[in-house]
């Protein structure tokens, strides 16, 4: 049995630990921000990461106390959904969905999750992370600077994974599957960003959420 859990941000405060309903926790790595910032017309309630002005400066947004504590088994998982916004669209590195250590440069040994990374290429792409080693799909679609895009995640039977872009205009965009799955029993679900020169980068989240199954003792009595 699966059940879908979503954080949309209305509730919570600013400080780590406070952030949405589920009380997301951030991680600063260098210099940086993140909190609640005014809601918008179809987003109400938003989180904003913003990395520092040197190249390296990283915030990360987890669900969990630390950046390596998971927050899914990932053979639970069915899908994940993520709403984001990037303020510009060079020299930054963005990362949305799951990683062994979601403030790690390089997300930890294994994960599967999107990227965005200016000094690669002009798309997101679809990554699943195994061992320390990348297979990634180029999902053709280009982030656009302050257009929110949803992102999506969905594991298949067998384990792989494919992906699902949508633009704010609604056009879809499905990825090929990624061979591979990661090997960790469990992944930390969050997102960051990351200055890639001497400017600051913002990452605006909207949505997260998550179809996830549950034992089906416990799932009888709901």
């Amino acid at each position: 049995m699966s059940e879908v859990w979503s954080d949309d941000f209305l509730g919570g405060g600013s400080a780590s630990g406070e952030l949405g309903d589920a009380g997301w926790h951030a991680t600063v790595t260098g210099a940086g921000s993140f909190g609640r910032i005014p809601s918008e017309q179809g987003h109400p309630g938003i989180i904003a990461l913003v990395s520092g002005t040197t190249a390296g400066d990283r915030v990360a947004m987890h669900l969990g106390t630390t950046v390596t504590q998971g927050a899914f088994a990932v053979d639970d998982l069915r899908a994940l959904r993520s709403t984001v916004r990037i303020s510009a669209i060079t020299n930054g590195r963005v990362r949305v969905g799951l990683g062994t250590s979601v403030s790690a440069a390089s997300w930890g040994a294994n994960g599967v999750y999107w990227e965005w990374d200016s000094a690669v290429g002009p798309n997101w792409r679809l990554v699943c992370r195994t061992a320390s080693v990348n297979t990634t799909v180029d999902s053709g679609v280009a982030p656009v600077a302050t257009e929110w895009q949803t992102l999506g995640l969905r594991r298949l039977q067998g384990g792989d994974w494919d992906g699902l872009v949508v633009t704010q205009a609604g056009v879809q965009t499905r990825t090929a599957a990624v061979a591979g799955a990661p090997a960790s029993t469990v992944l930390v679900w969050g997102a960051n960003v990351e200055a890639l020169a001497a400017a600051a980068r913002t990452l605006s989240v909207d949505v997260m959420a998550a179809r996830y199954a549950r034992a089906e003792a416990l799932a009888a009595y709901l």
